[in-house]
């Protein structure tokens, strides 16, 4: 009996020390697994120092994406996300008192506009950088550590000054197709006899007129920008961040560019794998519709046409009252 008891402990204590150590290694096994998530995941900063409202939807959509999966980060910029969570972090600018934050173009700008009045548009955005940097104390960003940066790439390469500081890799984000000196920069071919120049009114079937209209835009645009655009990015960066290196060496440092356009648009483009397309980056799932009345179609376009007027003033009023006239005879 006692030979029986004693063979009985031995077996429940060994049972016990089994179930012990599997409990060890289960709870082994799920602190590694939360150790390796918290160690995969990265400290992004995103930089965004224009406030037009049509570029930040697209770059808010990569930094929110990188916040759900995980990822620690933090967006110097003029929004903030939609979904607020604890591994996102804000870093607001504001523009200069008594400027709304709403797009920087209307239809007055569309009006008799070539390739080069949007140059002269782009140097207009560039020279509020002289006082937007100290208001919103751009250098504030330099104070962070960080595994990677996302920075808007635009008009001017003042801001890769900013990224080279932090000391960590960046990616270049264009909010639309490349400009010209993008594609030089990235190393892509311009090829003005197949490419037309995306601030120009032609499109990819040019004759022999049109490409050599293209290349002579071509010229213009990168003449003015070498002459105007540089040396100004150039002085403002030796002002607010000390004496740099020529600002245009940065760009060749860059681990990526990413492009908000899609072949399908702009037709087929000759690249080097370090250049992405990611035109649709912001578009949500699909929802399905809902049923929509006859009735509501009509004032649907009446809601277009009216945000049209009201967007581009008298530039497209006749167009809307011929047309929302036609809708109102309709309706009962």
């Amino acid at each position: 009996h006692n030979a029986a008891g004693l063979v009985g402990r031995i077996g429940q204590s060994s049972f016990e020390s089994a179930t012990n150590m599997l409990l060890a290694v289960a709870h082994l096994f799920l602190m590694s697994v939360v150790l390796l998530q918290a160690t995969d995941a990265a400290k992004i900063l995103g930089f965004f120092p224009f406030h037009g409202p049509s570029h930040n939807l697209v770059f808010m959509s990569l930094m929110e994406e990188l916040a759900k999966r995980g990822h620690n980060v933090t967006v110097a910029g003029y929004y903030e996300p939609k979904t607020p969570r604890p591994n996102f972090k804000s870093i607001l600018f504001k523009l200069k008192p008594g400027t709304p934050l709403k797009g920087f173009l209307d239809a007055k700008d569309y009006e008799n506009s070539n390739h080069m009045t949007t140059m002269y548009l782009i140097n207009d955005i560039f020279s509020n950088y002289e006082d937007l940097i100290p208001l919103n104390n751009y250098n504030q960003i330099l104070e962070g550590k960080y595994d990677l940066v996302v920075l808007e790439y635009f008009e001017t390469d003042l801001f890769l000054g900013y990224a080279s500081k932090i000391g960590a890799p960046y990616i270049l984000f264009h909010s639309s197709e490349a400009i010209p000196w993008h594609r030089i920069k990235m190393g892509d071919s311009i090829a003005p006899n197949i490419i037309p120049n995306v601030f120009g009114q032609r499109d990819s079937r040019m004759d022999f007129m049109g490409r050599f209209m293209n290349t002579v835009e071509l010229i213009q645009m990168m003449f003015y920008y070498r002459t105007v655009l540089v040396p100004s990015a150039q002085k403002l960066a030796d002002k607010h961040l000390g004496p740099q290196p020529p600002l245009e060496e940065w760009t060749t440092n860059a681990s990526l560019y990413l492009s908000n356009t899609h072949c399908s648009i702009f037709g087929s483009r000759p690249m080097n794998p370090s250049t992405i397309e990611v035109g649709g980056l912001n578009v949500p799932p699909v929802k399905p519709l809902g049923k929509v009345s006859e009735y509501d179609g009509y004032r649907t376009v009446l809601l277009i046409l009216f945000i049209f007027v009201c967007e581009a003033g008298e530039f497209l009023y006749d167009y809307s009252e011929k047309y929302a006239g036609k809708v109102l005879s309709q309706l009962n």
